[in-house]
């Protein structure tokens, strides 16, 4: 066992990692690295997991000794001064400690943070999944607060590999880079205009809380207080003074101020380096900074998705089949729970779509795979497509080698042209079945914004013209496709509005009545669907639990999302072979399954699906696109 032990340390110094993603339904924040790209780096440098703990360092030097053996460390972020020994230590590069060996770091160059990886990884005891310090809420391993002199890091002897460096790219000079919203509403365009053409200067007060901002006043149109709603990291509040604070990692999980802009998530780690000095925030749509005479830009170059409006209500459906749930990330969208497999077939006593449930009475024998004969079908789907240019979302490429089905934004709420065909083509290649995802044409707001006074013609070009594009992408590329299913705000929408809902299925019933129409059950989509005499899939979640009545556990409530791939991958098949779920205190539902969502987006979601795939596969339930086997 060897350790590295603290010699000398300034403050704003701590054990950090990637974070606690998913926390903040429990009214804790993700906290972790202030710079994620360094510390991947840094962890990189010698063969960590890239989200590993390691050593955020602050502006101020430091010192570590090695003891009880060698340690092998990594070093990114702001360069510094650093020897071992006075033996010269180049950043963005490996390096070994002797025995009794000190690394003498000195104070950062061009920014804030540093980062230190120890090889094997630092012991601790993790929080919620991460060792990450959150010196507020005393949370962190191996000690929860800045690190002091005499604190000891434990790992394992240095492996003696080869040392290693990394070229990353120069740091750039251009502005940082922001969207507006999602309460941009409550200023005025001069305010705006004023917010992204000055320049700011980060106040000497700013912590890993909160980066805040010195310059002119930003004057709010009626108050400074909203109702308090969730915040993201990058998040940028305006409070009475009118002086902005940036939201960093250890922020408040709620805030009652207005929240003018976001910082795009690519530039954030760009940010958090920069110590004092001027602080240009961006919003051109041309990658520059908007001119005076210019109408006040929505978006930065590549459109980082904010996060969702909290002003207005949003529709709740809370059907005995389903509710409104939110995705990692924060995009919102609908949850059907209906579950067991038979197969699709249209009736038409019903006009509509009915499943049978003993898949021996229909005309299509068990397949087989290998000596598992395969008695059941379910589809595995999932959201894609949703990035913009050359910003992505998600990992479509991991994704689509595990679905079966994937639904593509149609470039009205998220994605493009070049999108749409790269994300036809990936599925193409694996033979997965492609489906419409239109929305709201909201990019700014991803298409979670309802939209009031449409008419019914409206939606229905709306819906039409989203499908025909991707049709055409996919008559390029080849492929067809096969099914829709309404994205965000409108899908909510048509869930409780009939007028709604009889224009998203007539738009599909006009472009092409074949197309199989993705619905939450029970709701008003369905009763338009079989009105439209539109086949039909009903949509159950891997990652969720249920309620007694049906719903799924709201997400600020414990045990709400499921992570644990295996137990998942068990649940999942039980839905189908039992037609049934079971809810969180023990009570059976009876449901059907046509088409299982995975969240592409949620952290392990190719794990996920790749233990699902298996079970399913163990206990004899096929897995295709459920537009096959009716």
């Amino acid at each position: 066992m060897s350790k590295l032990v603290v010699t000398s340390i300034g403050p704003a110094s701590s054990v950090q990692d990637g974070g606690r993603p998913g926390s903040q339904r429990y009214g804790l924040v993700p906290s972790g690295a202030m710079d994620r790209l360094s510390l991947a780096a840094a962890n990189t440098l010698v063969g960590n997991d890239p989200f590993a703990a390691a050593v955020e360092i602050g502006p101020f030097g430091a010192a570590f000794t090695a003891r009880g053996g060698a340690v092998r460390v990594g070093l990114a972020g702001a360069s510094r001064n650093a020897d071992i020994g006075g033996r010269p230590v180049a950043f963005d590069s490996s390096a070994t400690l002797a025995e009794g060996e000190t690394l003498n770091l000195g104070f950062a160059r061009g920014g804030s943070f540093s980062y230190l990886a120890i090889e094997h990884g630092i012991e601790g005891e993790p929080m919620f999944g991460s060792l990450a310090v959150n010196a507020r809420a005393g949370l962190g391993s191996p000690y929860p607060r800045p690190l002091e002199s005499g604190d000891e890091l434990k790992t394992q002897v240095a492996s003696g590999a080869a040392e290693r460096r990394i070229e990353l790219p120069a740091a750039t000079e251009t502005p940082i880079r922001i969207v507006f919203g999602p309460q941009d509403d409550e200023f005025a365009e001069d305010n705006k205009k004023l917010f992204i053409d000055s320049e700011w200067k980060i106040s000497a007060t700013s912590d890993r809380m909160g980066y805040r901002l010195e310059g002119p006043v930003i004057k709010h149109l009626d108050g400074h207080n909203i109702v308090s709603d969730g915040t993201v990291t990058g998040s940028i509040q305006v409070p009475g003074n009118g002086q902005p604070i940036v939201l960093m990692p250890d922020r408040g999980t709620s805030g009652g101020y207005p929240k003018i802009a976001t910082v795009i998530t690519a530039d954030f780690g760009r940010f958090a380096q920069i110590s004092a000095g001027g602080v240009p925030l961006q919003g051109g749509d041309d990658g520059g900074s908007a001119g005076r005479g210019d109408q006040v830009p929505r978006a930065a170059a590549f459109a980082a998705r904010p996060p969702p409006r909290h002003r207005g209500s949003w529709p709740q459906h809370r059907s005995a089949a389903g509710c409104e749930c939110r995705r990692p990330g924060g995009q919102r969208r609908r949850c059907v729970d209906l579950a067991s497999r038979g197969t699709l077939e249209h009736d038409p006593e019903r006009c509509g779509a009915v499943f049978r449930q003993d898949h021996a009475q229909t005309r299509e024998p068990p397949t087989t795979n290998g000596s598992i004969v395969m008695t059941k079908t379910v589809d595995l789907n999932c959201d894609l497509g949703e990035s913009f240019g050359p910003w992505e979302m998600g990992n479509d490429a991991a994704m689509i080698e595990l679905a079966t089905s994937v639904n593509v934004a149609c470039g009205f709420h998220a994605g493009d042209a070049d999108i749409m065909r790269k994300t036809v083509e990936l599925a193409k290649a694996r033979g997965v079945s492609v489906g419409a995802h239109p929305g709201y044409r909201d990019l700014h707001g991803f298409g979670r914004r309802p939209m009031p006074g449409l008419t019914s013609s409206e939606i229905e070009n709306l819906i039409a013209y989203q499908i025909g594009a991707l049709q055409a992408i996919a008559t390029a590329a080849g492929h067809k496709v096969t099914h829709v299913k309404a994205h965000g705000a409108i899908s909510n929408v048509a869930c409780e509005d009939d007028m709604t809902a009889r224009a998203i299925a007539n738009a599909i019933k006009a472009v092409d009545p074949s197309l199989v129409f993705v619905v939450l059950a029970n709701s008003k989509l369905v009763r338009a669907g079989e009105a439209a005499n539109l086949r039909m899939a009903h949509e159950v979640f891997a990652d969720r639990a249920y309620e007694d009545d049906g719903n799924l556990v709201s997400r600020k409530k414990p045990g709400a999302v499921l992570h644990d791939p295996k137990a998942i991958a068990e649940r999942v098949v039980r839905m189908v072979q039992d037609g049934a779920v079971v809810s969180v205190t023990g009570k059976v539902i009876k449901m059907q399954t046509d088409t299982v969502c995975i969240h592409g987006d949620t952290h392990g979601a190719v794990e996920i699906a790749r233990d699902l795939r298996a079970a399913l596969k163990q206990a004899g339930i096929a897995v295709a696109p459920f537009n096959t086997a009716h």
